[in-house]
């Protein structure tokens, strides 16, 4: 944008909104510049506009640099001093040709004048003397520029002049047709370069070329009265013309730049919404503030607004986008105090792990040490390579404990071994009831605290602790059999009793099909999720039983006879519903 960026609450700028600030002030200073390329075609009013924006936008800002800003701004300036006084030299040097070709002018213009006194003063043919004013106008309308007061002195004496001659002029009336015909010529001919600007594409440049054209028109003198109405007619036609068409270019310039303000408004209420819901983490910052250069940029391609709105606009949008970046300088302080925070406390927990992991009691330093690794978790995150060289140094304690506790363990073998014959004690348990042909009525309650009893059980010997483990799921497996067969059997009758309460009930049926297709369609995407988990355990499993792929398989197992049930209730209900 070619505004200056101005902070309107915060006193200090960050890095980012320095660099912007000298980047807008350089940004003018190039533009003057390229200006001053060509001294012969220099704008001064465009200049002059530049150089008022350079100093209006640095003092706006300088307040709130510091010594890095205000060195980059003084770099600026001293570049803008410099093409200052090239400025200064060239606009010299054009005043002085300018006042020299006024003078030359000037006395060409008197000596013109003074020419044409002499000839209204002579008694000699009015041929001459029409001849001669003509070419006298003609010369007076050339010789431009003339300084102001030869302007207005010798233009009273040409306005003079002329109306004595054609005082004179009335007098031969053969002249006077004469003189009417040469003005229609001349304005017949000026006529047609108004059509031709009247097809003209840039509006501005024929509305200025229009005006010359008019100011000749009211210097051409009168038509005869037969042609005066036709071509005052003509005139008017045209120029109305031209200046409606000046008119609509304006009303276009004013709605282009009220859509632009729209737009710039749009802007300015998202960068507000975005203070509203500040980032959390430094990706979301990351991102954010993407999206806000993003606006910027956009901001930047949108023409300008209307001049009672622009700079105000300009002065929101960038007190939004300021706050923004202030926000984020914050929210940085604060993580980077964070961080120095996060790794004091995992020293301590370093400290502390050490200490712990020295105690006598396996139990208890084993739950210390997990109460620690607990709360390491909660800490906040660290950059990785800070957090990963911290995490290292705080499981070596971990790591020599649990060693020595590993050590301790094998010597509590014995331990195993009552493990195995308790979990031999639950196995013929299950055995029993395998072995009998009535199902008792609290089975499944039963298998329950069977298999909540053989999860508080400790390990086995490391021989014989899958095996165990793959009988008792196989007994669990044929047990759950039996009790889902019965579920089958009695799942029929509550399918024909309920068909029969669904079909007395208005789409009842219809309804419940649409449940059991809806629950199957979950299932077999269940199905596919497990089949998919097996796959991914297989393809890491090394070799060797592995009890988590076993239980998973059995899961996947059940699930797909829960599959079955459910296609069966729906197949005996449309079957039922065909009936």
């Amino acid at each position: 944008m070619n505004e200056s960026p101005q902070s309107t609450q915060s006193s200090v700028l960050s890095s980012e909104q320095k660099i912007s600030t000298a980047q807008d002030l350089a940004q003018l200073v190039d533009q003057i510049a390229i200006l001053l390329q060509d001294a012969d075609q220099v704008d001064k009013r465009e200049y002059e506009a530049l150089y008022a924006a350079f100093y209006r936008n640095k003092n706006q800002v300088e307040s709130s640099l510091d010594t890095e800003g205000k060195e980059l701004v003084l770099l600026q300036e001293a570049r803008l001093n410099d093409l200052n006084q090239q400025f200064r030299k060239i606009e010299r040097e054009r005043n002085e040709v300018l006042a020299a070709k006024q003078i030359e002018n000037g006395t060409k213009v008197e000596a013109l004048l003074n020419e044409l006194e002499s000839l209204l003063d002579e008694s000699i043919d009015f041929k001459v003397i029409y001849d001669g004013f003509h070419r006298i106008r003609e010369g007076w309308e050339s010789l431009r520029p003339l300084t102001q007061q030869d302007e207005s002195r010798l233009g009273k004496k040409f306005v003079a002049l002329r109306d004595a001659f054609y005082d004179l002029k009335h007098i031969n009336e053969e002249l006077r047709d004469y003189d009417f015909r040469k003005n229609l010529e001349a304005k017949q001919a000026l006529l047609e370069e108004m059509r031709a600007l009247e097809q003209s594409d840039d509006i501005l440049d024929a509305i200025r070329k229009l005006d010359v054209l008019v100011a000749r028109w009211r210097d051409v003198g009168p038509v005869s009265r037969d042609n005066r109405a036709e071509i005052a007619q003509a005139y008017k036609t045209l120029t109305t013309s031209i200046y409606k068409r000046h008119q609509a270019y304006h009303d276009g310039v004013k709605e282009e730049e009220t859509q632009n303000a729209q737009r710039k408004e749009e802007l300015v209420a998202r960068v507000q919404a975005y203070l509203q819901d500040l980032p959390k983490s430094v990706a979301q910052w990351t991102t954010r503030t993407d999206e806000i250069k993003s606006l910027q940029e956009e901001w930047r391609n949108i023409g300008r607004a209307s001049k009672k709105s622009n700079t105000d606009l300009y002065l929101r949008f960038r007190e939004v986008c300021d706050q923004f970046f202030v926000a984020k300088q914050e929210f940085f302080k604060e993580r980077k105090q964070t961080q120095s925070e996060a790794i004091s406390q995992r020293k301590a927990l370093i400290e502390k792990a050490n200490e712990v992991a020295n105690g006598r009691s396996y139990v208890e330093t084993a739950e210390a040490l997990k109460a620690l690794q607990e709360e390491w978790k909660r800490l906040p995150h660290l950059r990785k390579e800070e957090g990963d060289a911290l995490w290292t140094e705080f499981r070596k304690p971990f790591d020599a404990f649990f060693q020595r506790k590993r050590e301790h363990d094998r010597k509590q073998h014995g331990i195993e071994h009552h493990n195995e014959l308790r979990k031999k004690s639950l196995l013929s348990e299950l055995k029993a009831f395998v072995d009998q042909e009535e199902i008792p009525s609290n089975l499944k309650e039963k298998l329950t605290t069977i298999k909540e009893n053989w999860k508080k059980i400790g390990r086995a010997g490391e021989t014989v602790n899958d095996k165990l483990w793959e009988e008792f799921c196989a007994l669990n497996d044929v047990l759950y059999e039996r009790l889902r067969k019965l579920s089958s059997q009695r799942r029929g009758e509550q399918v024909k009793a309920r068909y029969k309460k669904l079909s007395e009930q208005p789409q009842g049926v219809q309804s419940e099909l649409q449940f059991l297709q809806r629950k199957a369609e979950r299932l077999r995407g269940e199905l596919r999720n497990y089949d998919n988990n097996i796959s991914f355990l297989s393809a890491g499993n090394k070799g060797g039983a592995n009890p988590l792929i076993a239980e998973v398989e059995r899961k996947r197992v059940r699930l797909a006879q829960d599959l079955e049930h459910v296609e069966e209730e729906l197949s005996m209900l449309r079957s039922m519903e065909s009936k």
